[in-house]
């Protein structure tokens, strides 16, 4: 159920509707698309947002990704491609705000918003961030069980 409700985003920050948890499927709204992303998986969601990090080179990385093959860099665009910040709807169930504020020791640092129960945790890592992820689904879905 879609509320008319705004959360305001910054360039740092994503946005993720989750929408099928077991898969962890869903969308995910940034600033940079007016349309949202949709994901069926979690490395396809964590590979599109490293993606549009580096795309625009925010937040900076501080190391360079390990790979198998070629390690093909990823152009910068400039900064007066970027739109202005939108505003995205939120969701009933299962919406949280990802800010990264940091990409050192090769994964990510910052915060995450829990729209649903407004709640806020910060992690360490992008592990940090889908164990937070998968507590809070966890436990909404066992409320949803309990008829509260």
């Amino acid at each position: 159920m879609n509320t008319t409700a705004k959360a305001p985003v910054t360039a740092r920050q994503m946005q993720m509707q989750i929408q099928l948890y077991g898969g962890l499927q869903g969308k995910l709204y940034t600033q940079f698309s007016e349309t949202p992303y949709v994901f069926y998986d979690i490395m396809p969601l964590i590979r599109k947002m490293d993606e549009i990090f580096d795309t625009y080179n925010f937040p900076k990385a501080f190391t360079q990704p390990r790979t198998f093959g070629c390690n093909t860099a990823i152009k910068p665009k400039r900064d007066d491609d970027m739109q202005d910040p939108l505003q995205l709807p939120t969701c009933a169930s299962n919406t949280f705000v990802v800010d990264i504020k940091f990409r050192q020791n090769a994964t990510w640092q910052g915060c995450i918003h829990w729209v649903d129960k407004n709640k806020k945790q910060t992690f360490r890592s992008a592990l940090e961030m889908l164990r937070l992820m998968d507590e809070a689904m966890n436990s909404a879905q066992e409320r949803r069980e309990a008829g509260c």
